[in-house]
Protein backbone atom coordinates (compact mmCIF):
# COMPACT_ATOMS: atom_id res chain seq x y z
CA UNK A 1 0.00 0.00 0.00
CA UNK A 2 1.91 2.64 -1.03
CA UNK A 3 1.35 6.30 0.33
CA UNK A 4 2.71 8.70 -1.17
CA UNK A 5 3.59 13.01 -2.00
CA UNK A 6 1.96 13.40 -5.04
CA UNK A 7 3.23 16.44 -6.87
CA UNK A 8 2.03 19.23 -8.84
CA UNK A 9 4.58 19.12 -11.62
CA UNK A 10 5.23 21.52 -14.54
CA UNK A 11 5.54 19.59 -17.57
CA UNK A 12 3.21 17.34 -18.80
CA UNK A 13 1.96 13.18 -20.88
CA UNK A 14 -1.26 12.09 -22.12
CA UNK A 15 -2.44 9.07 -20.11
CA UNK A 16 -5.45 7.20 -20.86
CA UNK A 17 -6.06 10.16 -23.89
CA UNK A 18 -5.90 13.06 -21.64
CA UNK A 19 -2.79 15.72 -21.71
CA UNK A 20 -2.70 17.05 -18.80
CA UNK A 21 0.10 18.33 -16.16
CA UNK A 22 2.01 15.52 -14.26
CA UNK A 23 0.53 14.64 -10.75
CA UNK A 24 4.07 12.78 -9.84
CA UNK A 25 6.22 11.37 -7.19
CA UNK A 26 9.15 13.81 -7.35
CA UNK A 27 8.84 17.59 -7.54
CA UNK A 28 10.27 19.72 -11.00
CA UNK A 29 12.22 22.25 -10.18
CA UNK A 30 11.02 25.48 -12.04
CA UNK A 31 7.86 27.42 -11.15
CA UNK A 32 4.94 27.72 -13.80
CA UNK A 33 2.02 29.62 -12.86
CA UNK A 34 -1.56 30.73 -13.84
CA UNK A 35 -3.86 33.85 -13.33
CA UNK A 36 -7.16 33.84 -12.91
CA UNK A 37 -9.47 37.29 -11.77
CA UNK A 38 -9.96 37.76 -8.74
CA UNK A 39 -11.58 41.45 -8.65
CA UNK A 40 -11.49 44.49 -10.55
CA UNK A 41 -10.21 47.36 -9.15
CA UNK A 42 -11.46 51.09 -9.61
CA UNK A 43 -9.61 54.39 -9.40
CA UNK A 44 -11.31 55.89 -5.69
CA UNK A 45 -9.29 59.29 -5.05
CA UNK A 46 -7.59 61.33 -6.80
CA UNK A 47 -4.45 63.03 -3.79
CA UNK A 48 -3.22 66.08 -4.93
CA UNK A 49 -0.39 68.21 -2.83
CA UNK A 50 -1.56 70.58 0.23
CA UNK A 51 1.19 71.04 2.08
CA UNK A 52 5.07 71.60 1.66
CA UNK A 53 6.97 69.09 3.91
CA UNK A 54 10.68 69.74 2.21
CA UNK A 55 11.56 72.35 -0.79
CA UNK A 56 14.44 72.10 -3.00
CA UNK A 57 12.85 72.89 -6.52
CA UNK A 58 12.57 76.94 -7.70
CA UNK A 59 8.53 77.66 -8.70
CA UNK A 60 7.66 79.39 -11.85
CA UNK A 61 3.91 81.48 -12.38
CA UNK A 62 2.52 83.14 -15.11
CA UNK A 63 -0.12 85.06 -12.34
CA UNK A 64 0.22 87.69 -10.07
CA UNK A 65 -0.06 87.50 -6.90
CA UNK A 66 2.66 84.81 -6.84
CA UNK A 67 2.16 81.58 -4.89
CA UNK A 68 3.25 81.14 -0.92
CA UNK A 69 4.02 77.60 -1.16
CA UNK A 70 5.82 75.08 -3.32
CA UNK A 71 2.29 72.95 -3.37
CA UNK A 72 -0.03 75.29 -4.99
CA UNK A 73 2.69 74.81 -8.29
CA UNK A 74 1.51 71.69 -8.47
CA UNK A 75 -1.83 70.71 -7.24
CA UNK A 76 -3.86 71.33 -10.22
CA UNK A 77 -5.70 68.53 -11.86
CA UNK A 78 -5.90 68.53 -14.86
CA UNK A 79 -2.08 70.23 -15.05
CA UNK A 80 -1.52 73.46 -16.37
CA UNK A 81 1.81 73.56 -18.26
CA UNK A 82 2.14 76.96 -18.92
CA UNK A 83 0.73 78.58 -15.61
CA UNK A 84 2.81 77.02 -13.09
CA UNK A 85 5.40 74.41 -11.68
CA UNK A 86 8.84 73.40 -10.35
CA UNK A 87 11.68 73.77 -11.84
CA UNK A 88 14.88 72.25 -11.10
CA UNK A 89 17.42 74.10 -8.75
CA UNK A 90 21.03 74.40 -10.27
CA UNK A 91 22.40 75.24 -7.03
CA UNK A 92 20.72 71.66 -5.47
CA UNK A 93 21.66 68.52 -7.29
CA UNK A 94 19.83 66.67 -7.13
CA UNK A 95 16.82 68.71 -5.80
CA UNK A 96 13.68 66.27 -3.89
CA UNK A 97 10.38 68.16 -3.28
CA UNK A 98 8.19 66.32 -0.76
CA UNK A 99 4.41 66.94 -0.18
CA UNK A 100 1.87 66.26 2.07
CA UNK A 101 -1.38 65.53 -0.04
CA UNK A 102 -5.47 65.32 0.31
CA UNK A 103 -6.54 62.67 3.14
CA UNK A 104 -8.04 59.56 1.91
CA UNK A 105 -11.16 58.20 3.45
CA UNK A 106 -11.48 53.97 2.76
CA UNK A 107 -15.42 53.55 2.17
CA UNK A 108 -17.09 50.48 4.04
CA UNK A 109 -16.36 47.19 2.88
CA UNK A 110 -13.33 48.58 0.32
CA UNK A 111 -10.08 47.68 0.65
CA UNK A 112 -6.81 49.36 -1.50
CA UNK A 113 -5.12 47.39 -4.37
CA UNK A 114 -2.74 49.80 -5.02
CA UNK A 115 -1.33 53.80 -4.90
CA UNK A 116 -0.22 55.17 -8.32
CA UNK A 117 2.33 58.25 -8.53
CA UNK A 118 1.01 60.81 -11.48
CA UNK A 119 3.29 63.53 -12.68
CA UNK A 120 2.80 65.60 -15.80
CA UNK A 121 7.07 66.73 -16.44
CA UNK A 122 8.96 67.95 -18.96
CA UNK A 123 13.15 67.19 -18.96
CA UNK A 124 14.98 69.50 -21.57
CA UNK A 125 16.97 67.76 -24.12
CA UNK A 126 20.80 68.49 -24.95
CA UNK A 127 23.17 67.63 -27.51
CA UNK A 128 25.12 65.38 -24.76
CA UNK A 129 23.07 65.46 -22.22
CA UNK A 130 19.65 65.17 -20.62
CA UNK A 131 17.98 65.73 -17.54
CA UNK A 132 16.23 63.70 -15.63
CA UNK A 133 13.17 63.27 -12.96
CA UNK A 134 12.32 60.68 -10.32
CA UNK A 135 9.03 60.43 -8.34
CA UNK A 136 7.59 58.45 -5.51
CA UNK A 137 6.58 58.03 -1.74
CA UNK A 138 8.11 58.60 0.75
CA UNK A 139 7.32 55.99 3.55
CA UNK A 140 8.29 55.09 7.15
CA UNK A 141 11.21 58.14 6.74
CA UNK A 142 12.58 56.66 3.27
CA UNK A 143 12.56 57.59 -0.18
CA UNK A 144 11.15 55.19 -2.59
CA UNK A 145 11.56 56.43 -6.09
CA UNK A 146 10.40 55.16 -9.79
CA UNK A 147 12.89 54.62 -12.65
CA UNK A 148 14.38 58.09 -14.02
CA UNK A 149 12.11 59.38 -17.02
CA UNK A 150 13.47 61.73 -19.65
CA UNK A 151 10.92 63.48 -22.06
CA UNK A 152 13.25 64.73 -24.50
CA UNK A 153 12.04 68.08 -24.20
CA UNK A 154 8.21 67.65 -24.77
CA UNK A 155 5.65 67.38 -22.09
CA UNK A 156 4.81 64.13 -20.68
CA UNK A 157 2.26 62.26 -18.21
CA UNK A 158 4.22 59.63 -16.05
CA UNK A 159 3.20 56.92 -13.91
CA UNK A 160 4.89 54.96 -10.75
CA UNK A 161 2.51 51.93 -9.58
CA UNK A 162 3.13 50.90 -5.80
CA UNK A 163 1.01 47.69 -5.10
CA UNK A 164 1.81 47.43 -2.16
CA UNK A 165 3.46 50.04 0.99
CA UNK A 166 6.96 49.69 0.32
CA UNK A 167 7.80 50.17 3.53
CA UNK A 168 5.75 47.28 5.47
CA UNK A 169 5.38 45.00 2.10
CA UNK A 170 1.74 45.01 3.48
CA UNK A 171 -1.40 46.33 1.46
CA UNK A 172 -2.19 50.19 1.70
CA UNK A 173 -4.61 51.22 4.39
CA UNK A 174 -6.23 54.27 4.76
CA UNK A 175 -3.83 55.55 7.61
CA UNK A 176 -0.27 54.53 5.54
CA UNK A 177 -1.62 56.41 2.41
CA UNK A 178 -2.12 59.47 4.38
CA UNK A 179 1.27 58.75 6.45
CA UNK A 180 2.88 58.75 3.61
CA UNK A 181 4.55 62.05 1.40
CA UNK A 182 4.80 62.56 -2.05
CA UNK A 183 8.24 63.34 -3.44
CA UNK A 184 9.63 64.45 -6.75
CA UNK A 185 13.54 64.44 -7.26
CA UNK A 186 14.63 66.66 -10.22
CA UNK A 187 18.40 67.13 -11.99
CA UNK A 188 20.09 70.13 -13.94
CA UNK A 189 22.58 69.58 -15.97
CA UNK A 190 25.41 72.19 -17.28
CA UNK A 191 26.31 72.03 -20.76
CA UNK A 192 28.66 74.08 -22.52
CA UNK A 193 27.59 76.84 -20.12
CA UNK A 194 23.99 76.22 -21.43
CA UNK A 195 21.38 74.85 -18.19
CA UNK A 196 19.15 72.25 -19.23
CA UNK A 197 16.64 71.84 -16.48
CA UNK A 198 13.93 69.36 -15.40
CA UNK A 199 10.00 70.54 -14.95
CA UNK A 200 6.89 69.42 -13.28
CA UNK A 201 3.54 70.84 -13.28
CA UNK A 202 1.76 68.93 -11.60
CA UNK A 203 2.09 65.54 -9.08
CA UNK A 204 -0.26 63.07 -7.57
CA UNK A 205 -1.55 59.99 -5.73
CA UNK A 206 -4.57 57.89 -7.56
CA UNK A 207 -5.66 55.42 -4.68
CA UNK A 208 -7.25 52.36 -6.58
CA UNK A 209 -9.93 50.17 -4.38
CA UNK A 210 -12.12 47.36 -4.65
CA UNK A 211 -14.42 45.87 -2.59
CA UNK A 212 -13.41 43.04 -0.86
CA UNK A 213 -14.99 39.12 -1.45
CA UNK A 214 -14.20 35.85 -0.27
CA UNK A 215 -11.68 33.61 -2.48
CA UNK A 216 -11.55 30.08 -2.50
CA UNK A 217 -9.73 26.54 -4.04
CA UNK A 218 -10.76 23.32 -4.27
CA UNK A 219 -10.28 20.22 -6.21
CA UNK A 220 -12.15 17.62 -7.63
CA UNK A 221 -11.10 14.06 -8.06
CA UNK A 222 -11.75 11.29 -11.36
CA UNK A 223 -10.66 8.15 -11.86
CA UNK A 224 -10.19 7.55 -15.94
CA UNK A 225 -10.13 4.47 -17.40
CA UNK A 226 -8.14 3.26 -21.01
CA UNK A 227 -11.12 4.22 -22.95
CA UNK A 228 -11.10 8.03 -21.42
CA UNK A 229 -14.50 7.57 -19.75
CA UNK A 230 -14.00 9.81 -16.36
CA UNK A 231 -16.26 8.42 -12.87
CA UNK A 232 -16.13 11.19 -10.58
CA UNK A 233 -14.75 10.69 -6.71
CA UNK A 234 -14.92 13.90 -4.76
CA UNK A 235 -15.84 17.34 -6.25
CA UNK A 236 -15.07 20.78 -4.77
CA UNK A 237 -13.18 19.06 -1.69
CA UNK A 238 -10.24 20.04 0.27
CA UNK A 239 -11.41 23.50 0.26
CA UNK A 240 -9.09 26.36 1.17
CA UNK A 241 -11.42 29.83 1.66
CA UNK A 242 -10.09 33.55 2.91
CA UNK A 243 -10.66 36.78 1.89
CA UNK A 244 -9.16 38.28 -0.95
CA UNK A 245 -7.50 40.93 1.19
CA UNK A 246 -6.28 38.66 3.40
CA UNK A 247 -4.43 36.64 0.80
CA UNK A 248 -3.22 40.04 -0.75
CA UNK A 249 -1.15 40.51 2.50
CA UNK A 250 0.14 36.94 2.96
CA UNK A 251 0.87 34.82 -0.26
CA UNK A 252 2.33 30.92 0.26
CA UNK A 253 1.08 27.44 1.07
CA UNK A 254 -2.97 27.06 1.44
CA UNK A 255 -4.09 24.36 2.48
CA UNK A 256 -7.24 21.99 2.73
CA UNK A 257 -8.22 17.97 3.59
CA UNK A 258 -10.34 15.74 2.16
CA UNK A 259 -11.31 12.04 3.50
CA UNK A 260 -10.65 10.27 0.02
CA UNK A 261 -12.89 6.93 0.02
CA UNK A 262 -12.61 3.89 -0.49
CA UNK A 263 -12.32 3.68 -4.66
CA UNK A 264 -12.28 0.34 -6.70
CA UNK A 265 -9.50 0.65 -9.89
CA UNK A 266 -8.43 -1.28 -12.89
CA UNK A 267 -5.04 -1.53 -13.05
CA UNK A 268 -5.04 0.80 -16.27
CA UNK A 269 -6.92 3.67 -14.17
CA UNK A 270 -4.74 7.00 -13.40
CA UNK A 271 -6.39 9.58 -11.15
CA UNK A 272 -7.45 13.04 -12.65
CA UNK A 273 -7.11 16.12 -10.16
CA UNK A 274 -8.38 19.67 -11.39
CA UNK A 275 -8.00 22.45 -9.26
CA UNK A 276 -10.56 25.31 -9.53
CA UNK A 277 -11.19 28.47 -7.74
CA UNK A 278 -14.32 30.47 -7.04
CA UNK A 279 -14.66 34.11 -6.06
CA UNK A 280 -17.96 35.02 -3.92
CA UNK A 281 -20.94 33.31 -4.95
CA UNK A 282 -19.80 33.12 -8.30
CA UNK A 283 -18.92 29.97 -10.75
CA UNK A 284 -16.12 27.82 -10.17
CA UNK A 285 -13.25 28.57 -12.52
CA UNK A 286 -11.19 25.40 -13.82
CA UNK A 287 -7.56 26.77 -13.03
CA UNK A 288 -5.21 23.49 -13.96
CA UNK A 289 -5.45 19.87 -14.26
CA UNK A 290 -3.34 17.46 -13.33
CA UNK A 291 -3.17 13.40 -13.90
CA UNK A 292 -1.37 10.39 -12.52
CA UNK A 293 -0.11 7.87 -14.97
CA UNK A 294 -1.75 4.16 -15.30
CA UNK A 295 -1.22 3.21 -11.50
CA UNK A 296 -1.77 -0.17 -12.01
CA UNK A 297 -3.86 -0.20 -8.82
CA UNK A 298 -6.91 -2.46 -7.43
CA UNK A 299 -8.04 0.52 -5.35
CA UNK A 300 -7.62 3.90 -3.98
CA UNK A 301 -7.83 3.78 -0.22
CA UNK A 302 -9.67 5.51 2.25
CA UNK A 303 -7.24 7.92 3.70
CA UNK A 304 -7.44 11.53 4.67
CA UNK A 305 -5.74 13.75 1.80
CA UNK A 306 -4.01 17.15 2.31
CA UNK A 307 -3.83 19.63 -0.61
CA UNK A 308 -1.84 22.50 -0.83
CA UNK A 309 -1.93 25.49 -2.99
CA UNK A 310 0.59 28.37 -3.18
CA UNK A 311 -1.52 31.37 -3.93
CA UNK A 312 -0.86 35.05 -3.92
CA UNK A 313 -2.44 38.04 -5.07
CA UNK A 314 -1.13 40.77 -8.04
CA UNK A 315 -2.60 43.98 -8.56
CA UNK A 316 -2.98 46.26 -10.92
CA UNK A 317 -4.86 49.06 -12.21
CA UNK A 318 -6.76 47.02 -13.86
CA UNK A 319 -7.29 43.44 -11.95
CA UNK A 320 -6.67 41.71 -8.92
CA UNK A 321 -5.45 38.41 -10.43
CA UNK A 322 -5.03 35.50 -7.68
CA UNK A 323 -1.70 33.58 -9.23
CA UNK A 324 -1.63 29.58 -8.38
CA UNK A 325 1.72 28.31 -8.44
CA UNK A 326 3.26 24.57 -9.09
CA UNK A 327 6.31 22.92 -10.12
CA UNK A 328 9.30 23.51 -7.90
CA UNK A 329 10.19 23.15 -3.91
CA UNK A 330 9.34 27.31 -3.27
CA UNK A 331 5.99 26.85 -4.82
CA UNK A 332 5.29 23.55 -3.67
CA UNK A 333 1.57 22.63 -4.42
CA UNK A 334 1.19 18.80 -3.38
CA UNK A 335 -1.39 16.44 -2.13
CA UNK A 336 0.17 14.00 0.53
CA UNK A 337 -1.35 10.54 2.19
CA UNK A 338 -2.29 9.75 -1.66
CA UNK A 339 -2.46 5.93 -1.31
CA UNK A 340 -3.07 3.28 -3.35
CA UNK A 341 -3.09 -0.68 -2.94
CA UNK A 342 -1.30 -2.60 -6.25
CA UNK A 343 -3.35 -4.69 -7.98
CA UNK A 344 -2.58 -8.43 -7.90
CA UNK A 345 -0.22 -10.00 -10.26
CA UNK A 346 -1.41 -12.04 -12.80
CA UNK A 347 -1.21 -15.92 -12.64
CA UNK A 348 1.55 -17.12 -15.20
CA UNK A 349 0.87 -20.27 -17.24
CA UNK A 350 2.76 -23.36 -16.46
CA UNK A 351 2.92 -26.88 -18.38
CA UNK A 352 2.20 -29.61 -16.20
CA UNK A 353 4.68 -32.31 -17.30
CA UNK A 354 4.32 -36.16 -16.37
CA UNK A 355 7.37 -37.32 -15.45
CA UNK A 356 7.84 -41.32 -17.13
CA UNK A 357 9.79 -43.61 -15.58
CA UNK A 358 11.37 -46.63 -17.44
CA UNK A 359 9.85 -50.37 -16.45
CA UNK A 360 12.32 -52.85 -16.10
CA UNK A 361 11.02 -56.40 -16.57
CA UNK A 362 12.90 -58.93 -14.85
CA UNK A 363 14.15 -61.73 -17.75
Amino acid sequence: MPVETRYMRNDTHTINGLLAYKLGTVQTVAALYVSTLATTPSLDSRLVPTSDIATQWVMYYTYAPPPTFHYQCVDEFPPNNATDGIVSNPAIQPCVDRFGHTVFVLGAGLRVAGVMVHARIKTDLGVEYEPAIRIGVRSGGVNYWSEEFQTGGAWADVYFWLEKDPATGLAWTAATINAAEIIVEGVTYSEDMTYLYSWCSAIYLEVYTYTDATIQYTISVWKRDNAGAETNIGTNIALWSAAISALHDSEGLKSGTWNCPLTALASTDSIVVRVYQRVGAGAWVLVRSFTTEQLGASQLDAIQWTVYYYLKIVATTAALNCEYYHGAAAYNSRITNFSWTPAAPLAKAGLNLAVVLPIIVDS
